[in-house]
C-alpha cells in the first residue's frame, strides 16, 4: 500500500512539474502579448498626452511611492519618445521559455522528492512513512518561510513558524480526511 502511495505521489510530482512548466511558457507568451498590446496602444495614441496617460496607467502604481508627479511625467515623456523609435515586442515562444519550463519542472519535482522518499524507504511501516513525510514537509515549510523572510526583510523565525503552522493546520485537516 505504501509503495502505491509512493508511485502515486511521484506521478503527481511529475504531473505538476509538467503543468507548472507549461504554465510558465504560457505566462511568458502572455506577458509579451500584453507588452505588445501596450506598445501598440501607446504608439497608436492620438497624441503625446494620451500616450503618457497610458504609460501612467501602467506604471504609476510602481513609481508613485518613489517619485514626484513631475519626475513621473518626465519619465513617461522620455519613454513615450523612446517607444516611437523602437520596434514592437515580438509575441511567441522563445528558447529561454523552454529553459524556464524545464527549471519549473525540476523545482516542482525536486520539492516533492524529499517528502515522497519516506514512502519508499519505510514501506513496511505505513504510519511512520506518512508521519515522517509530514515532518519533512513541515521542516521544508519552515525553511522556506525562514529564507523568504530573510530575502524580503521580514522576521525569519516568525515567518518560518507561520508557514510551518499553516502546514500543521493542513495536516490536521488532512488526517481526518484519510491523510
Amino acid at each position: 500500500m505504501v509503495r502505491q502511495l509512493f508511485w502515486a505521489a511521484l506521478g503527481c510530482a511529475v504531473a505538476w512539474g509538467i503543468i507548472d512548466g507549461i504554465m510558465y511558457v504560457l505566462t511568458c507568451v502572455f506577458e509579451r502579448g500584453k507588452d505588445r498590446r501596450l506598445y501598440r496602444a501607446i504608439t497608436g495614441s492620438a497624441n503625446e498626452e494620451d500616450g503618457i496617460a497610458l504609460l501612467a496607467d501602467e506604471l504609476d502604481d510602481e513609481l508613485e511611492p518613489l517619485t514626484t508627479e513631475n519626475e513621473r511625467r518626465s519619465i513617461y515623456a522620455g519613454l513615450y519618445k523612446r517607444l516611437g523609435t523602437t520596434k514592437p515586442p515580438v509575441v511567441g515562444f522563445e528558447r529561454s521559455d523552454f529553459g524556464g519550463a524545464i527549471g519549473m519542472f525540476l523545482v516542482a519535482f525536486g520539492a516533492a522528492m524529499p517528502v515522497t522518499l519516506p514512502l519508499l524507504l519505510l514501506q513496511n511501516y505505513p504510519f511512520a512513512a506518512v508521519r515522517v513525510s509530514n515532518v519533512i514537509a513541515l521542516v521544508m515549510l519552515f525553511g522556506m518561510g525562514y529564507r523568504w523572510a530573510q530575502y524580503s526583510g521580514g522576521k525569519p523565525l516568525r515567518f518560518g513558524l507561520l508557514l510551518a503552522g499553516v502546514g500543521v493546520a493542513m495536516v490536521l485537516v488532512a488526517i481526518p480526511l484519510g491523510g
